[in-house]
């Protein structure tokens, strides 16, 4: 594995079984994100954006099932002994999570939630320090009279200012990946902005390399160098986000675009655009490309298998279309 690749993803699996049948939740992603990279990850809610990525916490859960592997610089999480996961956690990954008032138990105070967090790694830690600390990191995502705040609890705070203490939080401990799981969603358009030109700013500065997941491809192109969608728990196309915007190969690409609202567009004169039909149902996951109930230009052979992952052209833009295979 070359030096600046973090994490690789490889043909990974993940099953629930805790229903009276089990539930495909990602089938056979392979991911690579290397140092500094921002790579999004788009697709509607069920596609599997948020369990592929909660895969890079190696987190044993009851009735999981993972196969495939996922590599941090060349280890695979999956050998790691209990100490070592919680050890990697704790200083290389950080999350930023969709709701922001729901992330913070609201009998504790912010400097209780930064006290915890620093003590994960620095169990000695003073009181001062984590003072002094907490301010810093407060300042740096532009919340006012930080050393105030922190006395006060979570319901004393917008949705906005939690989201920033939440980014905050997740950079505590320095961690060199940054999960951003539609960090925007429960934001209003205003709000949403500042968060996105913050994660953004932060993540220049610090040269993190991020994961940021949404449903609004839009909003993934601004923010990400590596666009990645997924529909049912694969992923249909991959690439530098110019290519995968200006040289769509995939049919669910193409009219996730075209479903996005155009700048000035009145829906009172111009319909919108949907995308007919649900997503598949992941406990009885089709047997062809996952997309072709919905797909404007399935024909029989769409049903039949997986196509393969193929590389358009000698770029590192990938997508799976048996029909657009040769266009």
């Amino acid at each position: 594995m070359e030096n600046n690749v973090l994490v690789e993803i490889k043909k990974l699996h993940v099953t629930f079984g805790h229903l009276a049948k089990p539930v495909y939740a990602v089938r056979g992603v392979d991911l690579r994100l290397e140092s500094g990279q921002v790579i999004g990850i788009v697709g509607e809610s069920g596609c599997g954006k948020s369990v592929t990525s909660s895969s890079l916490f190696a987190l044993d859960e009851p009735n999981k099932r993972v196969s495939g592997q996922v590599l941090y610089r060349g280890e695979d999480l999956a050998g790691l002994s209990a100490k070592r996961r919680v050890e990697y956690r704790r200083k290389a990954l950080g999350l930023v999570s969709q709701e922001p008032s729901l992330s913070f138990d609201p009998i504790f105070s912010i400097y209780k939630c930064f006290e915890e967090t620093f003590r994960l790694v620095e169990p000695k830690i003073s009181k001062q320090e984590v003072t002094d600390r907490a301010v810093k990191l407060l300042e740096m995502v532009e919340i006012s009279n930080p050393e105030q705040r922190l006395r006060n609890f979570p319901h004393q705070f917008s949705g906005g200012m939690l989201q920033r203490i939440m980014i905050a939080l997740s950079l505590a401990n320095n961690p060199e990946i940054l999960v951003a799981d539609e960090p925007t969603t429960a934001l209003d358009v205003t709000t949403q902005s500042k968060i996105i030109a913050l994660l953004k700013g932060l993540q220049s500065k610090r040269k993190l390399a991020m994961i940021f997941i949404s449903h609004d491809i839009n909003l993934v192109a601004d923010v990400s160098d590596m666009i990645v969608v997924m529909y049912g728990g694969i992923v249909l196309e991959q690439g530098p986000k110019d290519e995968v915007l200006g040289k769509t190969l995939s049919p669910y690409t193409e009219d996730l675009l075209l479903a996005m609202p155009k700048d000035g567009q009145n829906y009172k004169q111009e319909r919108l655009y949907t995308i007919k039909g649900a997503v598949p149902d992941p406990q009885n996951p089709p047997s062809g490309c996952p997309y072709s109930p919905r797909c404007k230009f399935a024909e029989a052979v769409c049903s039949q298998k997986i196509p393969e992952f193929v590389q358009a052209g000698d770029s590192s833009h990938y997508y799976r279309c048996v029909l657009r295979r040769h266009q």
